[in-house]
C-alpha cells in the first residue's frame, strides 16, 4: 500500500475488489431508483467516521468508517438507498444555486484530479490517494428536513423492491441517535451535520417497517451478504492494526473472511512469507477467485524480504487474476506494473497494450499515464513517452509542463498521425486557456 499523499486532505482508496463488491450493493439500488449506472462515480474515503454523501452530480462518497462499522449489508444498503433517494429526487440540482457560493463543482473536480494521481507502489491492489480536499467534506450538501424525509421514504421503497429489509436503515438511524447524544470525542458526526436526524424521521422509518412484511431469504441477499463480508475483510486487513484486527477476527474464527483479513494484515504488518502461505491455502480452496491471485501478486511484488525467485512469481499471479477478471482495469494496471518491475524491455512492450486499455476505461487515471510514459521510454518511443507525460501534467493542472511535453512529443512523433493530433490538441487547448 502506498503512503498517504496528503494526510490533511481527503484520502481516497482505489481497490478493484472493494469497488466491485460495493457496486454489487449499489447497482441494484441505482436501478430501483431509475439512476443510470454509467453516470455514477464511486469514491471510497479513508476516514473512520460514520459517513456517506452524494455531491457534484451522481458522485457517491462512502467512508471506510461506515464500511467497517456497518454490521450487515442491510445497514450499508440502507444508507446507500437514502443517498440514491437524494439523487432521484433531484435534490442536488435544486440546491445548485445555493452551492455556487462554495464552488462545489470546482471542489469535485479537485477530488477527481486527486483520484487520478496514485503515488508510490501498490496501485494494483489497494491504493490510497490523497485528494487534498478537506474543505470539500465540510461543504457537502446540507439537506433540508423535507428532503431528508423524501430521501428516507424513497430509500425505504428501493430496499423493499430489492427484498432487502428496511430494518438496516432504521438500525443506522438508531446508531446515529446514540452518537448524537454522546457526541463521541467531542466531535460532531459529519453525517449528522449534513443529514440532520430527527425523532420524526426515525419513527417514519419504523412505521414503514411495521407496514411492510419482512423479506425472506433470496439468492440476491446471499450475494449482498458475501459482498459486504469481503469489503470488511479487505479493508480491515489493510487498515486495522494487528491488535484491532484480532478483536474482529480472532484465530478461533476460521471463516474465509477471517483468514483473508489475517493474511492481508500479516502482509501489511508482519511478513510476506506468512501472508503468502495463507493465501496459497485460500487459493487452493478457491482457485477461480481473481482477487486472491491479485492479493498474492501484490504481496510478492512489494515484499523486499522475498528472494528474487519468490518475487518474480507475481507475474503469474497477475496474469491469472486478469484471466479470471478481464474487465477489471485495476488488475490490468497491476499486471502492467508487475511487468515494469522487470528490467527486460520486452516486458515493457507487453505492458503498453495493457495500459492502453486501462486508459481507455479510465482516461483520468494519472498512474496509468505515468506508467505509459515509463513503458514507452523503455521501448525507445520517446515521442509517445513525452505525450503521456503531457497528459499527466494536464491532469495535475501543470500547464507549463504539459505545454513543454506536448512540444517534445511533436518533435519526436514522426508520421504517427493519431499521436501528433493528440499532441496538437493539447497545445491548442492550452493556447485557448491562455487567451481567457
Amino acid at each position: 500500500m502506498p503512503a498517504l499523499a496528503n494526510a490533511k486532505g481527503m484520502n481516497l482508496i482505489r481497490d478493484a475488489e472493494t469497488e466491485q463488491n460495493l457496486k454489487t450493493l449499489i447497482y441494484p439500488i441505482l436501478d430501483a431508483a431509475g439512476v443510470e449506472r454509467s453516470a455514477f462515480r464511486l469514491f471510497i474515503v479513508q476516514d473512520d467516521s460514520l459517513n456517506a454523501f452524494v455531491a457534484g452530480g451522481q458522485n457517491i462518497f462512502i467512508h471506510t468508517g461506515l464500511l467497517l462499522r456497518s454490521e450487515n449489508y442491510a445497514q450499508l444498503m440502507g444508507v446507500i438507498a437514502h443517498e440514491a433517494g437524494h439523487i432521484a429526487g433531484g435534490h442536488l440540482v435544486r440546491r445548485q444555486q445555493d452551492l455556487s457560493t462554495i464552488k462545489e463543482q470546482s471542489l469535485v473536480l479537485q477530488l477527481l484530479a486527486g483520484a487520478a494521481l496514485a503515488l508510490g507502489r501498490g496501485d494494483a491492489g489497494m491504493a490510497i490517494l490523497g485528494a487534498g480536499a478537506q474543505v470539500f467534506q465540510r461543504s457537502a450538501l446540507a439537506y433540508t428536513r423535507v428532503q431528508e424525509r423524501s430521501a428516507d421514504q424513497a430509500g425505504l421503497s428501493y430496499l423493499q423492491q430489492l427484498n432487502v429489509t428496511p430494518q438496516g436503515l432504521l438500525d443506522f438511524f438508531k446508531i446515529l441517535q446514540s452518537e448524537q447524544r454522546l457526541q463521541l470525542d467531542g466531535q460532531p458526526n459529519p453525517y449528522l451535520q449534513t443529514h440532520p436526524l430527527s425523532a420524526e424521521r426515525v419513527e417514519a422509518a419504523a412505521a414503514f417497517l411495521r407496514a411492510h412484511p419482512q423479506p425472506g431469504p433470496s439468492p440476491a441477499n446471499t450475494q449482498f451478504a458475501n459482498a459486504h463480508t469481503r469489503i470488511r475483510a479487505k479493508l480491515g486487513g489493510f487498515l486495522w492494526d494487528p491488535t484491532k484486527l484480532a478483536l474482529h477476527y480472532p484465530m478461533v474464527d476460521q471463516s474465509f473472511a477471517a483468514r483473508y483479513a489475517r493474511a492481508i494484515n500479516e502482509f501489511r504488518f508482519g511478513t510476506a512469507a506468512q501472508a503468502i502461505t495463507e493465501l496459497d491455502r485460500l487459493i487452493a480452496e478457491n482457485p477461480t477467485d481473481p482477487f486472491l491471485y491479485e492479493m498474492r501478486g501484490q504481496a510478492r511484488l512489494e515484499s523486499p524480504e522475498l528472494s528474487k525467485s519468490g518475487r518474480s512469481a507475481y507475474l503469474a499471479d497477475y496474469r491469472r487474476a486478469l484471466q479470471l477478471a478481464p474487465q477489471q482495469a485495476l488488475i490490468r494496471l497491476g499486471l502492467a506494473q508487475a511487468l515494469l518491475a522487470e528490467p527486460d524491455p520486452k516486458a515493457a512492450a507487453e505492458a503498453i497494450p495493457l495500459l492502453a486499455e486501462v486508459l481507455r476505461l479510465e482516461p483520468a487515471y494519472g498512474q496509468g499515464w505515468r506508467m505509459e510514459a515509463i513503458a514507452r521510454g523503455r521501448t525507445g518511443e520517446f515521442g509517445k513517452s513525452a505525450l503521456a507525460l503531457a497528459e499527466l501534467a494536464l491532469l495535475q493542472g501543470d500547464k507549463p509542463r504539459a505545454k513543454e511535453q506536448a512540444k517534445r512529443a511533436l518533435a519526436s512523433l514522426g508520421n504517427d498521425t493519431a499521436a501528433r493530433q493528440r499532441a496538437e490538441d493539447i497545445q491548442n487547448q492550452l493556447a485557448a486557456d491562455e487567451k481567457k
